[in-house]
């Protein structure tokens, strides 16, 4: 699915994290009844989408998280008066089957560096396998079309994304 410029704000301000896990809990329900063997999830999301990943790990299937950019990731009272980070860490500390990889460019407007940081810290505190990656690039850099498209930074990222999906 494409990015919608018109589309993605709105519903960024419109959905809330109860919204989110309602319907990813409906997925996973439909996935497990058709792949009953299944026993775990990999997840992935790109700006909001990386938010949302984060909060995706509240299931306990998914096993890796993948967070580009994770827009949002510490908005106060997303989800249950909690940030996504503060839910996941609270959900699932010292879960060994759990791993996060976050990608950030260090010329993100939208995500602070200090973001990074707490992000960075509050996973590492909770014990949560945490590996961030960041590069000389702007918000969407992945996407090629996209103002800030860096393809040397896309494909270090997809380079680390292949190793880690394994």
């Amino acid at each position: 699915m494409g990015h919608d410029p018109q589309t993605a704000p709105g519903l960024m301000e419109k959905m809330r994290g109860e919204d989110f896990v309602e319907i990813f809990t409906k997925a996973i329900t439909a996935i497990k009844a058709n792949q009953p063997k299944l026993t775990s999830i990999q997840v992935v999301g790109f700006c909001f989408g990386g938010r949302l990943a984060y909060l995706a790990g509240l299931e306990k299937m998914v096993n890796k998280i993948v967070s580009f950019y994770g827009a949002g990731a510490l908005k106060p009272g997303f989800y249950q008066n909690k940030t996504v980070i503060e839910a996941l860490c609270g959900a699932r500390p010292n879960d060994q089957n759990l791993k996060v990889l976050a990608f950030f460019g260090n010329q993100d407007q939208s995500i602070p560096n200090s973001d990074q940081a707490q992000i960075k810290q509050a996973l590492e505190s909770a014990t949560i396998s945490y590996e961030h990656h960041e590069y000389d690039a702007g918000h969407a850099y992945y996407q090629q079309g996209r103002p800030n498209y860096s393809a040397e930074a896309a494909k270090m990222s997809k380079n680390v994304l292949d190793k880690f999906i394994v």
